[in-house]
Order: C-alpha cells, then structure tokens, then sequence
C-alpha cells in the first residue's frame, strides 16, 4: 500500500469513528430532555391482601374502604377514563375514602385535576414502584387493615367499570377532599 492509500483509509476510519460518536452523544441528549413515563402497557404487580404504602393524608383506618387512583397526567387511558373517574367520584366521595396518587410534579397535577374537574384528594410526586404500581392507570381498593381488597390495572372495560363501582359500593366514610393539588 502506498503512503496515499494509509492515509485516505485512516482518514475515512476516524471520520467513520467521529460520526458514530456524535450520533450517539445526540442519541444520549435527547433521551435524556424526554420527560419519563410510565408504562401502561405492564400491569401493576399490587395483590390482594398485600399490605398498599401509605398515603400522605390518607388514613386507611379512618374508612372501610380507601379507593386510590394512581395516574399519569400523560397518559391517554387515564384521560379516557376520565368520565368514569368523575362519575365514580361524584357517585361515591361521600360514602367511600378517595385518594389519587400521581408520579408527576404538584403543579402538573393541580392543572390536570382542575382541567379534568376531579374532586379528591390529588397527590403529586409520588414514586409508584413504592406501591409496587408498574402501569398508569391503576386502581387500588384498600381495606381498613391497610390491605389490598381488589385493583385493577390499565383502561377498564364496561364490566371492569362495574365490578369496580361494586366495590366500591360495599361502604365506606366520607371522602378526604382536594387538600394539595
């Protein structure tokens, strides 16, 4: 080969080396700027009879039944769901305990809560995997004991929305209202 010939291989080398580390530096940046989600495509791994974390605010106690509602203000199934969520909580904040719970910031939550004209007690800033919730939305039915009764996971179906309004239906004290978010 001939001095030329190193050269211009060399040379195409270390521009192939230098484009392939500047895709990847963009690659790094712009992940890193994309907000974090949750998924909802997983289930959350919350069993009946385990013991649900508590709640700021909540006390499981002070009611039969606690319904905690975990959301994502960026996830589209929790904004679907919305209609039922009011009409659950329209229906049964006076005779059931209402908790929802939020992986985002308290101001994302405020304006979501006030766009979405949702009348409960709204926490932001919650770490879900501390409720062993993988999945947005998810429902939680706690017991007194502070004992999962039933959940339920991702965007319910008509039978879903019922069994839950049974649920919910077997009692319960007023709800905690609308005290940070």
């Amino acid at each position: 080969m001939t001095r030329a010939t190193v050269r211009h291989a060399l040379e195409v080398t270390t521009n192939l080396a230098v484009l392939a580390l500047c895709i990847t530096i963009g690659a790094v940046l712009i992940r890193a700027r994309q907000p974090q989600k949750i998924s909802t495509s997983t289930p959350s791994d919350v069993r009946k009879g385990q013991v649900f974390p508590a709640i700021e605010n909540v006390n499981y106690d002070a009611a039969d039944r606690t319904l905690v509602l975990a959301l994502s203000t960026q996830c589209k199934f929790c904004r679907e769901s919305l209609p039922f969520y009011r009409k659950l909580l329209s229906t049964y904040s006076h005779s059931s305990q209402v908790a929802i719970i939020f992986p985002n910031s308290d101001n994302e939550v405020r304006e979501f809560v006030e766009r979405a004209k949702l009348s409960a007690h709204a926490i932001g800033g919650q770490d879900f995997s501390k409720f062993h919730i993988d999945g947005t939305p998810t429902l939680v039915l706690v017991g007194h004991d502070g004992k999962v009764r039933e959940s339920w996971t991702g965007e319910l179906s008509a039978a879903g929305e019922k069994q839950v309004i049974s649920s919910v239906e077997k009692g319960g004290v007023p709800a905690i209202h609308n005290r940070r978010a």
